[in-house]
């Protein structure tokens, strides 16, 4: 079946309108949301994030004698993951950091968790912000048959 050359053209121009619409509205709120930003942002605060969550996972594991070896295999996982280019530097801190953490109190190794899940609700927070999400997550989700299981 062939097309007429006009209609050809009109769907042509419509396509290209709404490309150029398009790319406004993505340039616009680029800017109004300032992802460069966010985007930086969100980055150091989930690495920062990081550190406390594998101190805290760490210090919960050198308690249990079986999970003795985990610690060294968290810790190469995530400085080989997250940060490959400044390993041997990151890898280092954190040690220090694990050693000195080992010395704290169970309150304090609570707190450093609290700090953690605050840092990482942060995130959250600005990625409901980019995405316009009203609603807030729950705290605690539990799974449910939605009909796929």
């Amino acid at each position: 079946m062939a097309y007429p050359v006009n209609g050809n053209k009109t769907e042509l121009n419509r396509a290209l309108r709404l490309s150029a619409s398009f790319a406004r509205h993505l340039l616009k709120r680029i800017g109004h949301d300032r992802l460069t930003v966010s985007a930086g942002y969100m980055a150091y605060v989930t690495l920062l994030s990081l550190v406390p969550l594998v101190t805290v996972l760490l210090t919960a594991l050198s308690a249990f004698p079986g999970f003795a070896g985990m610690g060294e295999k968290l810790q190469k996982f995530v400085i080989e993951n997250f940060v490959p280019a400044a390993g041997e530097v990151v890898s280092e801190y954190l040690h220090q950091f694990v050693a000195n953490a080992g010395k704290m109190t169970a309150i304090g190794v609570f707190f450093l968790f609290v700090v953690a899940l605050m840092l990482i609700s942060a995130v959250d927070q600005s990625l409901n912000y980019i995405w316009r999400c009203k609603k807030k997550r729950p705290a605690v989700t539990h799974s449910r048959c939605t009909g796929w299981c």
